[in-house]
């Protein structure tokens, strides 16, 4: 990967972190309630960015209620193309095609009914 690809990657994932860090700040100090919770959880959702894939609105509002009144542990079971992405280091025709499905997610899904009307295909 050229230098500057590396260098806007840094900087787009530090910006990223600071964004969610600050957003987990006030988080923190909030009274869960719908009406302070629901702008914070807009905000994490944006600076988290791939909003294309976010969940809904309400259930991710549920889900940090749930966390600000719990002491935990948490299983976090989201691994998806961001991880491929991210994992495909010495692999660029990999991250070349995760990101392209993470930038549009009507490819993605059109490409993943496509999987799976092989697979079938692939049994009968």
């Amino acid at each position: 990967m050229p230098l500057l690809s590396r260098l806007y990657n840094v900087i787009v994932d530090r910006t990223r972190e600071w964004r969610i860090r600050d957003v987990v700040r006030e988080l923190r100090r909030t009274e869960p309630s719908r009406a302070t919770i629901l702008p914070l959880v807009v905000r994490l959702r944006d600076a988290w960015g791939n909003t294309g894939w976010s969940a809904d609105l309400g259930f991710l509002e549920a889900v940090v209620v749930e966390g600000l009144e719990s002491s935990g542990p948490f299983l976090e079971c989201g691994a998806g193309l961001s991880t491929v992405r991210d994992g495909a280091e010495g692999l660029p025709a990999v991250g070349e095609a995760a990101r392209a499905l993470l930038d549009d997610p009507d490819l993605a899904w059109r490409a993943f009914a496509c999987a799976m009307l092989a697979e079938q295909l692939a049994d009968e």
